[in-house]
């Protein structure tokens, strides 16, 4: 098998750089018949020609030409590979994936990762939506390292450490205009079967995925995310449970209105939840510090907007 070191890729981009063995020696701190020695030696091993010699001046063969682009290419990855991997041993994080369930308010996440820019530049942040027993499945799946607002039960895996967040109560909402509010109250499953119920997919593929809230033989309307969710409720197009903190500046604006029903949607208690923290850096320490704090994770428990 032909193999280059990395001396060699160096010295087919500096000879390329510089067309000169004279040129080439004084970049690389060498005399140049040790530069030529070093390409006639690769060009012998590899069969092939990398430069041409007119008088004085070097030129590049279409192969040297080729040689010498990805030389520049890897030689810099190998560079950052080094840097990250010194980098690692001393607690550096490349990157820090968060999954968020979907019923979380993300407003102050967004000044946290400000701050954590500021404070650990060299760790990408990467933040996730997920849906039900998606929030759950991102951690064993590895998608993410830290799970925020994590439903129901807290002991799904041994290797997790969770942090209770808090309690979504859940409100049933409409619009003004819909049909049920002039139903008998409360209201049954029976009257509200026969409308379309507006659901958030479970972003799950191995757990299995769960819908919030769907009767049987009830039509269902998927829609991507609580922004579209909550839209198609105001404009009528379907009914269903909303967080009471999504719901409140809805209901406040009379733009929705809350309904009683026979059967209410128990209150989701939310977890944050994260893997091998023994294992993690400053960055990761520090965001599970932040989520902790009462008021962030109040903030998390807000409305949408």
């Amino acid at each position: 098998m032909n193999k280059i070191t990395a001396l060699e890729l160096h010295t087919i981009l500096v000879l390329y750089q510089t067309r000169s063995f004279t040129l080439s020696g004084k970049v690389l701190h060498k005399v140049p018949t040790a530069v030529s020695y070093t390409l006639n030696t690769l060009e012998k091993r590899l069969q092939i020609k990398l430069f041409n010699k007119n008088n004085k001046k070097l030129i590049p063969t279409i192969a040297g030409k080729y040689l010498a682009g990805k030389a520049a290419q890897i030689l810099d990855e190998m560079e950052t590979t080094l840097q990250n991997t010194i980098s690692l041993a001393e607690d550096f994080e490349p990157d820090l994936k968060i999954a968020v369930n979907n019923i979380i308010s993300l407003k102050p996440l967004y000044d946290l990762c400000k701050l954590s820019t500021k404070l650990f530049p060299n760790t990408q942040i990467n933040l996730s939506i997920e849906v039900y027993n998606g929030v759950w499945e991102s951690l064993f799946s590895d998608r993410a390292d830290i799970a925020i607002g994590a439903p129901h039960s807290a002991d799904l895996n041994s290797d997790l450490e969770t942090f209770r967040l808090g309690v979504c109560n859940w409100l049933f909402c409409v619009s003004p205009k819909h049909p049920l509010t002039t139903e008998i109250l409360p209201l049954s499953n029976d009257t509200l079967r026969h409308y379309a119920a507006i659901c958030v997919k479970d972003t799950s593929s191995i757990l299995p995925a769960k819908n919030a809230w769907l009767l049987k033989g009830q039509q269902a309307i998927f829609v991507p995310d609580y922004y579209s969710k909550i839209r198609m409720h105001e404009n009528g197009s379907g009914i269903g449970f909303l967080p009471e903190y999504f719901a409140k500046p809805f209901l406040d604006s009379q733009k929705l209105v809350e309904l009683p029903v026979k059967n209410p949607k128990k209150p989701t208690t939310l977890w944050i939840a994260v893997k091998d923290r023994q294992n993690r850096g400053p960055a990761f320490n520090w965001w599970i510090e932040q989520l902790n704090l009462e008021n962030t994770k109040k903030a998390m428990l807000s409305s949408l907007w």
